[in-house]
C-alpha cells in the first residue's frame, strides 16, 4: 500500500524537476520517489556490486578451476535471458551447444 506525501518546493526546483523528468522519460512522482529511496540506502552498500565484480575478475582462474562447468551454465543463463528481452543474439556455435547439451537451436529459449 503506498502513502501520499506532500511536500512544498519552488518554482524554479519544480521546473528543473519536470525537465529532468522529461528528459528521461519518466514523471516528477517517480524521481522523487526515487531520491526518497536513496536518502534512506544504506551507504555501505555504495560501490558493493563494483568491488564483488572486482574481486571475481581478480581471481577468476581460481574460480573456473574451483568450478568449471558455472561458466557454461552462466552463459546459457545470460543467453536464454536476452532472447527473452527480445535482444538480437547470435546462435551457439554446434561445439558450445554440445558441451551445453543442446541438441538443436530450437531447445534454446
Amino acid at each position: 500500500m503506498s502513502k501520499s506525501v506532500t511536500i512544498r518546493i519552488d518554482d524554479e526546483l519544480h521546473a528543473l524537476l519536470e525537465q529532468r523528468a522529461e528528459a528521461e522519460g519518466t514523471t516528477v512522482t517517480a524521481l522523487i520517489t526515487q531520491a526518497a529511496h536513496n536518502a534512506v540506502r544504506d551507504p555501505r552498500l555504495d560501490g558493493a556490486a563494483e568491488a564483488f565484480r572486482s574481486f571475481i575478475d581478480q581471481h577468476a582462474a581460481e574460480f573456473d578451476a574451483a568450478f568449471p562447468d558455472v561458466e557454461d551454465a552462466l552463459a546459457l543463463a545470460r543467453y536464454r535471458e536476452r532472447r527473452r528481452a527480445g535482444a538480437a543474439v547470435a546462435v551457439a556455435h554446434d561445439d558450445v551447444r554440445a558441451r551445453l547439451g543442446l541438441e538443436a537451436e530450437n531447445r534454446i529459449g
